[in-house]
């Protein structure tokens, strides 16, 4: 019977153990700087050569990438944590070369070994994610195509990939409503960024209503060429202070928090500006409008060159809902 209680006893003592390491407390500061960490090959915030903690979308990484949510969402509420936990569900793991990504400057950094280890694994994510009808828009296929081209190493892995994507057949639109799931996916951004759980096509009615019969209206002044960093965050880094957050894709800053905390006044042609950026994100990602479909409506609304034109139509496809967090200030 006493070894029976020591067992239970040890046991029990055991179990207190493991539950107290679990509920570790991590900071906010901490785990943006684990985010950091783990997505420095996605995108390094310094100028040092950006180390290899793991190989972006790889199996560790996702684990290790779910464990921070999770220890994340035990401790605080925040709406970000909960967008990218969702953003989970969805087949983002299988197109592991965003080129909104850092990815296309860091690989060349990499040892010659370490990176046919990832021009590998990336052919093999593009296969798996054929047979699951996952496939890229022409604007990636079109991106790393031309990357790669321009790339002076020559290896067996390099040429093989480079070979897939010239055969490649995209997506036919550059919206997310051809992806499996694609829809839901994007009403989960709008939910994240809007603010609100509307229906897209309740979006598309507000969005009508509030344009009305606007006139064309003058694009404004942001680095439209500049891929890597999406036209919300560069207007919002021009009237606010960047409040921190954890996804990569938007230099860690959290685009909700910061339109949030943020009061500016809109001018006329700003407010037009971005009505008419929304109404071409749901016709893109949503109602599946061809890439000749939305730029006549941008061209029609949009006073700006070829130049601007598309690279609008680029933002707006790689970056979707994000131009919503702008819409609780107008």
């Amino acid at each position: 019977m006493k070894r029976l209680s020591l067992f239970t006893a040890v046991c029990f003592g055991l179990f207190l153990t493991a539950c107290t390491q679990e509920q570790v407390v991590i900071s906010k500061d901490d785990l943006r700087k684990e985010f950091v960490s783990l997505n420095q090959a996605l995108r390094s915030l310094d100028t040092s050569e950006p180390s290899l903690a793991e190989i972006p979308f790889g199996e560790n990484y996702l684990k290790s990438r779910h464990q921070l949510l999770k220890r994340g969402m035990a401790q605080m509420e925040d709406s970000e944590l909960n967008y990218l936990m969702i953003s989970e569900r969805f087949p983002e793991r299988y197109l592991p070369w965003p080129i909104q990504s850092d990815l296309d400057s860091v690989v060349v950094s990499w040892p010659e070994s370490k990176q046919n280890e990832w021009f590998t694994f990336v052919l093999a994510r593009l296969k798996n994610a054929q047979e699951s009808k996952i496939r890229l828009s022409s604007l990636e296929q079109r991106y790393l195509v031309q990357f790669l081209s321009k790339w002076s190493l020559a290896s067996v892995e390099k040429v093989e990939l480079l070979n897939y994507l010239n055969d490649y057949k995209p997506r036919t639109r550059l919206g997310m409503d051809q992806l499996p799931n694609g829809s839901e996916w994007y009403q989960s951004k709008l939910n994240y960024f809007g603010g609100s759980v509307e229906k897209p096509l309740n979006w598309m009615q507000l969005l009508t209503i509030k344009l009305g019969e606007s006139d064309e209206v003058k694009a404004i002044a942001l680095d439209y060429q500049n891929i890597k960093t999406s036209l919300t965050e560069q207007f919002l880094a021009l009237r606010c202070k960047p409040q921190d957050g954890v996804d990569w894709q938007y230099h860690y800053v959290h685009l909700v928090n910061t339109a949030t905390n943020c009061s500016f006044e809109m001018t006329k042609v700003e407010r037009q500006y971005w009505l008419t950026l929304m109404l071409l994100d749901v016709g893109m990602h949503y109602q599946g409008w061809t890439t000749q479909l939305a730029e006549q409506y941008l061209r029609s609304r949009i006073d700006g060159d070829d130049e601007i034109i598309e690279a609008i139509l680029q933002h707006v496809s790689v970056y979707p809902a994000s131009v919503f967090v702008f819409w609780g200030s107008l």
